[in-house]
């Protein structure tokens, strides 16, 4: 599981550290007292998981980006990608087929998930679950990209 520090979730949000650690505090924000990665200090360390779905994405956006793998999102685009809406769905208006492939979507991101629990450094776990899927599901396009996606996706009951 990916963590964040005080320092880092507020350069994130946009907001002074001592507003965080006040949300923290009353409970707003959920954050564990672990060791500083790099002090050892004890010190509050927040789970991208706990974090709002539009902070999620801007998070991996910037990881991506950190690591070469995205271009550059400057906040104009941003803002603009996280107006959008897609029409949403029912479970019942998703054909047998669509729900076929919904099922077995279902356990490929159940399946990373649990992968992703066990390893320190997820990237490196993303890109080999990705090598594993494209030979195991050879007619099903797979990607990291894609996998972020559709786990917001499967999140939030999406079934588009």
């Amino acid at each position: 599981m990916d963590y964040l520090t005080t320092r880092e979730l507020s350069k994130l949000k946009g907001c002074s550290m001592q507003i965080l650690q006040k949300q923290i505090k009353d409970g707003k924000i959920f954050a564990e007292k672990k060791p500083h990665p790099q002090n050892k200090q004890l010190c509050y360390m927040i789970p991208v998981s706990a974090l709002p779905e539009d902070l999620q994405a801007k998070y991996y956006a910037k990881m991506k980006q950190d690591a070469g793998l995205a271009p550059e999102l400057t906040e104009e685009k941003a803002e603009k990608l996280q107006k959008i809406k897609r029409p949403s769905r029912s479970f019942e208006e998703v054909s047998a087929y669509e729900r076929k492939q919904l099922h077995c979507w279902c356990e490929i991101l159940e399946d990373w998930q649990n992968r992703r629990s066990q390893y320190k450094s997820k990237t490196e776990v993303d890109k080999n679950f990705v090598g594993e899927c494209k030979l195991k599901y050879e007619d099903i396009e797979i990607s990291e990209l894609i996998l972020y996606r559709k786990w917001s996706a499967y999140k939030s009951n999406n079934y588009d």
